[in-house]
């Protein structure tokens, strides 16, 4: 009991402060909303098939509107329902590539454990998540750092001109 009162404290600790209903319409939703509702969803593993694919339509829609701690806190949901849909992740890897260089520890944490976790290669992502982890070490928490290279290494990057 203790150790699952642990395990779930963890869980909360990037919970988003904003109240939200998992079934609401999607096309209702701002780039907030939806933010929240994917990270609630997936901290409470909530595994509806339908419910994941309308909030992935509605997050392709909304993609350019999501800001990089947004996006990264999409990328944990994803990576922790283990949620795989190819064309998910085909759509949003563009603006990821896009945003990547603004993210935060916590986005590139959630960006490279995601694609950990749902086996997705890509390789300018790996290389432009590593070089932007190297350019930021000191503003990474070290235990996000870690998870990246962690990532990185599990994903097979092998590149010996980036330091």
């Amino acid at each position: 009991k203790r150790w699952r009162s642990w395990a779930q404290n963890r869980v909360r600790q990037y919970q988003l402060p904003l109240p939200v209903t998992l079934t609401t319409d999607t096309a209702l939703m701002d780039a907030t909303y939806i933010t929240s509702c994917v990270q609630k969803a997936a901290a409470l593993r909530k595994h509806d098939l339908k419910l994941w694919r309308g909030y992935s339509e509605r997050i392709l829609e909304l993609k350019e509107n999501l800001m990089p701690e947004q996006l990264g806190y999409v990328l944990w949901g994803y990576g922790k329902s283990s949620f795989l849909d190819g064309s998910f992740y085909k759509g949003i890897m563009p603006i990821v590539k896009e945003k990547l260089p603004n993210f935060q520890s916590h986005a590139l944490m959630s960006l490279m454990w995601c694609m950990k976790r749902v086996k997705w290669h890509d390789k300018d992502v790996l290389r432009m998540s590593a070089q932007h982890a190297l350019a930021s070490m000191d503003a990474l928490r070290p235990s996000d750092f870690i998870k990246v290279a962690n990532s990185l290494a599990a994903l097979g990057l092998r590149e010996i001109g980036l330091i």
